[in-house]
């Protein structure tokens, strides 16, 4: 089935947008899509609920690198430029705060809550408990450049700059941080990823290769690429990872692979690179957004479904586990949250016919607080620091 008969058949909807009048440099939503937070160039961090209301916006006084949430995003832990970590409540209220005095690389938080973990330019990762309490350090000896946190935060894969790739068990050691194997991959690690259970990861190199393991460090497979991966996204089992390659002698590409059966297929993009991509949890659906204004809808069989013109570059996506909404942040600080739920539904067969019409689930309710204007409040928020809601006018695509 070609994508235009699905864009034809099947409007997915843009729910709203805002501006933050900087470039969103990393996103993050809860696993149903009722809250998403984004961090921005200009220290930004907000959380916005899912009919687009702006819980908050919290100042780190320093860039955002990268930003990450729990599965219902009751916490928020964003990574800084000037090294900072910053662990925020779903009211807007600082947790607790610690300065690496390293920029921030990469920072993720355990679906529960209970720990994080952060990879500093110069080389050195951090281990927390969720009252940020500085369990260990590992010093990598190399710039870190990707880490990728199991979801209980059992295992943590690291990568570096010098082509490492390290795999730290905390489920036998205690939350100790012992080191159970480190690989030497020849070249930068461009892109990482670990299922849920930390199991199998994936990680990609400067040198176009890509690499499946287990915990064991068992290797699966490795594949040399048409050009250098990107970006790169896993399912939460492992099963199918989604990658963007970069457009050089070989068109851009978005491909997909399996666990057992390596490559599935290849779709061609042109002379673009893909910025970020986004696999939903359950390895059905995967978001793409290049460096020439495209975002792109995939699904694990029928390759491209959707395409839509963006007025910038789109810096970074996120799609929420079972593929009902994705969003989109652009180098000019727009946001968009899109709803996919009735091209989901169809793909389920839960929906017979194009086009019908079915209400999508209501987000659960949030207990911010107790005082009823809290939407006035919110509201005067929104107007304070300038977070615009007219019309984005993303153009249908192609």
């Amino acid at each position: 089935m070609n994508r235009y008969y699905y864009e034809e058949m099947i409007g997915i909807e843009e729910l709203w947008h805002i501006s933050l009048k900087s470039r969103i440099n990393s996103a993050s939503l809860a696993e149903d899509a009722s809250l998403m937070a984004v961090g921005n160039d200009k220290g930004q961090v907000c959380l916005i609920r899912r009919n687009g209301d702006v819980l908050w916006t919290f100042e780190t006084g320093s860039p955002v690198v990268d930003v990450s949430v729990t599965s219902n995003a009751n916490l928020v832990c964003a990574g800084c430029k000037d090294g900072a970590i910053h662990v925020i409540d779903v009211q807007g209220k600082l947790k607790w705060k610690f300065d690496t005095n390293n920029p921030i690389k990469r920072i993720n938080i355990a679906l529960n809550g209970r720990f994080l973990a952060a990879a500093t330019e110069e080389g050195n990762v951090f281990f927390f408990d969720g009252d940020g309490n500085l369990l260990w350090i590992n010093t990598l000896g190399s710039p870190a450049t990707r880490i990728s946190l199991s979801s209980s935060a059992n295992y943590l894969a690291v990568g570096t700059k010098s082509g490492h790739l390290l795999l730290i068990d905390n489920y036998a050691s205690h939350m100790a941080g012992k080191t159970l194997w480190n690989l030497d991959l020849g070249s930068e690690i461009y892109g990482l990823e670990v299922s849920s259970d930390g199991y199998y990861l994936v990680a990609s190199t400067e040198d176009r290769f890509i690499y499946f393991y287990d915990k064991y460090s068992k290797p699966y497979w490795k594949l040399r690429t048409d050009e250098r991966i990107t970006s790169l996204s896993m399912s939460s089992n492992g099963g199918l990872i989604l990658t963007g390659i970069s457009a050089s002698s070989s068109p851009g590409q978005v491909c997909a692979f399996s666990r057992e059966d390596k490559l599935r297929w290849k779709h061609f993009l042109g002379p673009d690179i893909v910025n970020d991509i986004d696999i939903s949890g359950d390895g059905k659906f995967g978001i793409a957004g290049t460096n020439s204004n495209m975002l792109c809808l995939f699904h694990k069989d029928q390759k491209m479904i959707w395409s839509s013109k963006t007025k910038k570059s789109v810096k970074t996506v996120a799609i929420s586990y079972d593929g009902s909404y994705f969003l989109a942040g652009t180098d000019s600080g727009l946001v968009a949250l899109f709803d996919a739920s009735s091209i989901v539904r169809l793909f389920r067969g839960e929906q017979k016919k194009f086009g019908e019409k079915i209400d999508s689930p209501k987000p659960k309710d949030i207990d911010i607080d107790s005082d009823k204007n809290f939407d006035k409040k919110v509201e005067k928020k929104q107007e304070e620091h300038g977070l615009l809601r007219k019309l984005f006018e993303w153009p249908k695509g192609p």
